[in-house]
């Protein structure tokens, strides 16, 4: 099956699952959680796996975004 926002590749009994929205947040939509869904169920049923990655594309804006806000909540970052 294809999807839109997931793609999933395997190497061996490995499967790597990654979510790409394409969006700086690539923030979880309806669609992106019933492809990701539909994908997990099947490797349920699938006995010939066995090891699931699941990955999610960050943009650059995003991973600065996370940057400027680890820092400016340092102190809870730090356990303080």
């Amino acid at each position: 099956m294809t999807y839109d926002y997931v793609s999933v590749q395997r190497q061996g009994r490995v499967v790597i699952v990654t979510l790409d929205r394409g969006n700086p947040l690539n923030a979880l939509s309806l669609q992106a959680i019933e492809e990701l869904t539909d994908v997990a169920g099947d490797l349920e049923r699938d006995l010939e796996v066995s090891e699931e990655v699941m990955l999610v594309e960050l943009t650059e804006d995003f991973a600065e975004a996370m940057a400027a806000f680890r820092e400016r909540r340092a102190p809870f970052f730090r356990g303080a």
